[in-house]
């Protein structure tokens, strides 16, 4: 096997959220380990969390990004710049690596970017198949879509891996298995970002819920899960001041899968999260908390693995009475374990690594 160098385009924010960056990252690490030589390109966006390429010791080439904390829907904004201003700035740190295989992760580029780029081979990582592509190789991670979904999108002939083969960070891609059946602890995170604050939404529904009405046996401990872009962080210690809940605000702990491992059940945003549940069998509650979510949250729940939660929906019931429904019923909790274990493969980060180190 040849040496490779890889530079990754990826941008994490307060509106994007660091799931791009953390799967990117993965993979980074599992190319590193086959000896190829990683670099990343990002845009320094208010609420970025790139500092996590500089922690791990990958080479890091920065641009200007957005300054401001605005929340936009629309992805092509997320970018914050055109797409050829973008090629323009990206290709001067491509072109310092000739022959390098360039890998893409943005909602904000598609095919006018990934067409003027320079580079040996370009490889795109998406998972909502709504815009058109240029590339030699697709790698969706929806855990739904198929080939057939891009066949339109694609200019010309493109490789595809997708299904349950969905990137994870190491410490997810082990043999390790959920055993925390009456453990009572609850683990809560809705990302790196949470800018429409569901993670005080949810703490606030609990604290108030479990004054009035829980009863002995409904005692459990809550862990929230919080990242460098979440702007609620002051609110969350102050809401965890309470002698009726054992509620503990946790800021970018490095033990996540450990974490997860030891709750009797997650509430997780239903992007990288909620893949990474499904890898170690955790019983989770999912939210959709962005649009681009929605796909992937209604594939896992329609197969049975996560129960889904809207509180947009006023005729669900409050998350609080949901959570006690789920912990207090162990044969639920089990199946959806083992059902969870179904949807990802374990080895899928390193058998991605190997298809673009050896293609």
């Amino acid at each position: 096997m040849h040496e490779k160098t890889f530079i990754i385009r990826v941008d994490s924010s307060s509106e994007i959220g660091a799931g791009h960056l953390a799967r990117c990252l993965a993979l980074a690490n599992y190319l590193e380990k086959l000896k190829a030589k990683v670099i990343f390109i990002c845009r320094n966006h208010y609420g970025s969390s790139h500092e996590l390429v500089l922690k791990q010791k990958f080479r890091l080439h920065l641009l200007n990004g957005k300054e401001d904390q605005e929340i936009s829907l629309k992805h092509k904004d997320w970018l914050g710049f055109s797409q050829l201003q973008d090629v323009s700035e990206s290709s001067i740190f491509i072109d310092m690596y000739p022959g390098s295989h360039v890998i893409v992760d943005h909602y904000g580029l598609d095919c006018q970017w990934e067409s003027n780029i320079n580079c040996e081979s370009m490889t795109v990582i998406d998972d909502l198949a709504d815009r058109h592509h240029k590339c030699s190789l697709l790698i969706d991670q929806s855990l739904k879509n198929t080939k057939l979904n891009y066949e339109n999108l694609v200019d010309g002939n493109f490789d595809f891996m997708g299904g349950n083969l969905v990137i994870l960070r190491e410490e997810f891609s082990d043999e390790r298995a959920w055993e925390a059946l009456g453990s009572g602890k609850v683990l809560i995170c809705m990302g790196g970002a949470d800018p429409k604050s569901y993670t005080k939404k949810i703490l606030e529904n609990i604290i108030l819920n479990h004054k009035r009405c829980s009863s002995p046996q409904d005692e459990i401990e809550i862990n929230v899960i919080v990242g460098s872009a979440c702007t609620d962080y002051d609110d969350l210690k102050s809401l965890a001041v309470t002698d009726k809940l054992k509620v503990s605000i946790l800021f970018n702990p490095e033990n996540i899968s450990q974490l997860m491992l030891q709750s009797e059940l997650c509430i997780l945003s239903c992007g990288t999260m909620i893949l990474e549940a499904c890898a170690l069998g955790v019983p989770s509650i999912g939210l959709a908390v962005a649009e681009n979510q929605k796909s992937t949250a209604e594939f896992l729940a329609s197969s049975g693995a996560i129960e889904l939660y809207d509180f947009n929906n006023e005729k669900d019931l409050s998350i609080y009475r949901v959570i006690l429904d789920f912990i207090n019923n162990p044969k639920k909790l089990s199946l959806c374990s083992k059902k969870l274990k179904t949807m990802v493969s374990s080895d899928a980060t390193e058998i991605i690594a190997r298809r673009l180190c050896e293609s």
